[in-house]
This record gives structure tokens, sequence and C-alpha cells, in this order.
């Protein structure tokens, strides 16, 4: 049977993990950003950060996947830790390349994972790889099972985390292993 991680709207689902912050101290975001709710593990809180044109690309790209297929990429941006807190910012989301899309499943292949590193080489070496996006066309805001083993083996740890759209903007999520 499939496990749901079933989380709403918008809330953010944490797995016992303490928070691991890169080393270099990065500033706060200011400015065009959404700040997403946040639940904290053990003794530490997150606090995660979308900028709002990473908002709007994900739900354009939902949007215009008509096949009724699941599709998604990948999100970039930091970590940092400041006087208030630890933080993760989501600065710019990038479409997955040569993806396998079906009606329930994505597949990163090594296509993906090539282009998604010529972009970051070229584009946006200052950012790191903060997590993934992908489209629940019609099924809701949830973490199936192979969304749980995507996360768990290519975005293990707390700097990454899984961002669930279903319908663009009407509903999303964000889940953290």
């Amino acid at each position: 049977m499939d496990e749901k991680y079933d989380n709403g709207d918008i809330d953010i689902q944490f797995n016992n993990v303490p928070i691991i912050i890169n080393g270099e101290n990065r500033r706060r975001p200011e400015g065009q950003l959404v700040r997403l709710p946040s639940r904290g593990i053990d003794r530490f809180e997150t606090a995660i950060y979308l900028n709002v044109e990473a908002r709007i690309f994900t739900a354009n790209h939902a949007r215009k996947n008509r096949k009724g297929t699941e599709c998604g990429g990948f999100l970039l941006g930091y970590t940092g830790l400041d006087q208030k807190g630890s933080f993760l910012y989501i600065n710019i989301a990038v479409e997955a390349v040569g993806s396998i899309e079906r009606a329930a499943s994505l597949k990163f292949t090594h296509e993906t994972w090539k282009a998604l590193d010529e972009q970051r080489e070229t584009r946006f070496p200052e950012l790191q790889l903060v997590g993934w996006y992908h489209t629940h066309p019609g099924f809701g805001v949830f973490y199936s099972s192979p969304d749980v083993f995507i996360q768990r083996h290519f975005f293990a740890g707390d700097r990454y985390v899984g961002f669930v759209l279903d319908g663009g903007f009407e509903k999303m999520g964000i889940f953290q292993w």
C-alpha cells in the first residue's frame, strides 16, 4: 500500500533530524519573498523562504503541463545562519530537462542531472541545490512512497526540501526528510 504524507495546503514536514547548516554565513533574504511556515525540529527551527519569481515559475510550469502527467524540476538557493536562527532560501527553480513524466510519477534521468549540473555551473554558480519540485495533477498535495524514496536518496538532509504543487498556485506544500 502506498504511504501518503499529507500536509494540507501549506505546511512544513520534518523528520526529526537536526538542521545542517553550510559553513558560510549567508544573509537572510529580503524583498519579494513568501515566508513559508515551519515547525521546529527538536530544539532547532528553520525559516524557509521562497522567492516569488521561483514560485511563479513552478506554478507556470505546473499549468503549462496539460498532458495530465507529473512534471518538475530543481530548487536552487542557499542555507544560512544568523542572529534569528537558521534559514533556507529558495532563490530560483529550473525545469528538469530530460525527465520521464508519467501520470503518477516523475523520474530524473542521467540527462536530467547532467543538464542541472551544466545550468548550475554556467548560469547559477553561486547557488546550491536546495531541493526539488514536482506536480501531483489532480491528486492533491502529499508525499507518496516514490516521493519519499527520491527525497531520502537524492535530497537527504535538512538543507533540502521537496515542493509539491497541485494546480499551479491553488495548492502547494513543502516537505523535508
